[in-house]
């Protein structure tokens, strides 16, 4: 992945963001977001602003867990293509904890004059007193906006003063298995991989391991039963399956009716 650190302190009262009154970042569209299934979805052309400040958020989430990493995921799902969204990976690779997703909604919502201030309320109100430090981990679907909504992400949290790593093109699971794996115990507890599974590899290794023990070579005379069928929604599923589709059994040949 690409790495994006800024380390100019941008000061507010906290030292978390700019001067109170001072527009940081794209400008909010002008109509509500709600926070729906782990983030944000609307169309791509009113998110600009909402994927700035998730990346701020990011950033004081990661800093009220003591620096673990967690995830911003590019994505609408199965959406129409001229929708996007943003979905918040908490350090255990599970989805944002639901008590901050009304910091999630009040930062996304602020006036742009009061961005500042909703930014040092959230910090206020978990205990974040840290100017530095933070951890974020970011990848994108294959939509045609989606390289550039992840961009502005990384900003908001090199605006922070946190760590971005761009890992580029992943499906959501896979970003959640990254965090997951590069936080390790601390986050994910006793039953997490090892480490060297944080990586795109890492994921279709573990997912390679655990089919293979599922169906393993000598399950019904020969390998898989049946052709397995994958729908990648037109998008990010399909150049992700390929390699690990080469890691799996062959599928059986067709089978032949009597002559």
């Amino acid at each position: 992945p690409t790495t994006h650190i800024h380390t100019t302190t941008i000061g507010a009262r906290t030292l978390l963001c700019s001067a109170a009154g001072r527009m940081i970042g794209p400008p909010h569209p002008g109509v509500p977001l709600a926070y729906g299934t782990a983030g944000f979805r609307a169309r791509a052309d009113l998110l600009d602003s909402t994927f700035f400040r998730m990346g701020a958020l990011a950033v004081l989430r990661s800093r009220s867990r003591g620096g673990l990493a967690v995830g911003l995921m590019v994505t609408a799902s199965h959406n129409a293509e001229p929708d996007n969204g943003i979905k918040l990976v908490d350090p255990d690779g599970g989805m944002l904890d639901v008590s901050w997703e009304p910091h999630a909604s009040a930062v996304a919502n602020a006036a742009d004059a009061d961005l500042a201030a909703a930014l040092d309320a959230v910090a206020d109100a978990v205990g974040v007193v840290s100017a530095s430090g933070g951890r974020v981990l970011v990848a994108r679907d294959t939509r045609p906006h989606s390289e550039r909504l992840s961009a502005l992400a990384l900003d908001g949290v090199s605006h922070l003063g946190g760590a971005g790593e761009d890992f580029g093109l992943l499906t959501t699971p896979q970003l959640h298995h990254i965090v997951r794996h590069a936080n390790g115990g601390a986050a994910g507890g006793a039953h997490v991989g090892p480490a060297a599974w944080a990586s795109e590899g890492g994921y279709a290794e573990m997912l390679c391991t655990a089919f293979a023990a599922l169906l393993p070579p000598d399950l019904g005379g020969g390998g898989l039963r049946a052709p397995l069928t994958v729908d990648c929604a037109c998008g990010v599923g399909g150049p992700q399956l390929a390699p690990i589709a080469q890691r799996l059994p062959p599928p059986p040949p067709p089978e032949r009716g009597p002559p």
